[in-house]
């Protein structure tokens, strides 16, 4: 085994944005004649020579003569073939197709959206939530106490948050989902699962952000600010 040290182009956040740099990765690698030798030496193992000649071995098998007339005997003669009932048309059995997953929501165009479009889309998306749910449990599933610390560590991370520092975080989430929305700890399972699934697109810890995601929660941060600053104004 040879353990090797070599620069290699990989994505990371940098701002809160994927970028591409150079990271030097260690990696371990096998010595071919080795991985070739370990392999076939498997192969006997798990398929013996003594266990494939018994399987060749066609021993001893019965052989029973019978006469051209007996075998007609069983035979069944053409006046007795019944045949299977036939529809009488295709339009008795139509075709169903599959139940397809719920087209994306209307009115959003081109990615990244404005932070007045993210808030829409998740208004829609959570309206919608129950229907993408029954069409595709396995997809669209929820765990409330789990997702809801994904979701938020993955935004801290994106906004380059101290894990301590919730106030940005809640702030955003005032703003897409209402007064008193910013802790997760208060989000029903649709708001849950709109958020991590439809909008984020993230799944466990350490999920980066894609680009677009990214760029879209700067927009509904610097939206809340406003939103803030225009309150504290009156």
């Amino acid at each position: 085994m040879k353990l090797i040290r070599s620069d290699h182009q990989v994505m990371a956040p940098i701002n809160g944005v994927k970028t591409r740099v150079t990271k030097s990765l260690i990696s371990i690698k096998a010595d071919p004649e080795w991985v070739a030798a370990r392999m076939e030496e498997d192969k006997i193992q798990a398929f013996p020579k003594s266990a494939a000649a018994k399987m060749l071995d066609p021993g001893e098998m019965e052989y029973i003569e019978e006469t051209p007339e007996e075998a007609l005997t069983e035979l069944t003669h053409p006046d007795q073939w019944v045949t299977p009932p036939q529809p009488e048309s295709s339009a008795e059995a139509p075709e169903i197709a599959p139940a397809a997953d719920p087209e994306p929501t209307p009115g959003l165009v081109g990615r990244p959206y404005t932070a007045e479009e993210v808030r829409k889309g998740i208004q829609d998306g959570i309206a919608g939530y129950e229907k993408r749910l029954k069409v595709a449990p396995d997809k669209y599933a929820v765990m409330a106490d789990a997702d809801r610390k994904i979701i938020a560590s993955i935004v801290n991370a994106s906004m380059q948050l101290a894990p301590d520092d919730s106030g940005p975080r809640y702030a955003v989430f005032n703003y897409l989902l209402g007064e008193g929305k910013g802790s997760t700890k208060n989000w029903t399972p649709y708001e849950i699962g709109t958020i991590k699934h439809l909008w984020l697109e993230v799944n466990t810890f350490g999920d980066v952000l894609g680009e677009d995601q990214a760029q879209e929660l700067q927009n509904v941060w610097a939206a809340a600010q406003e939103a803030q600053g225009q309150q504290k104004a009156f």
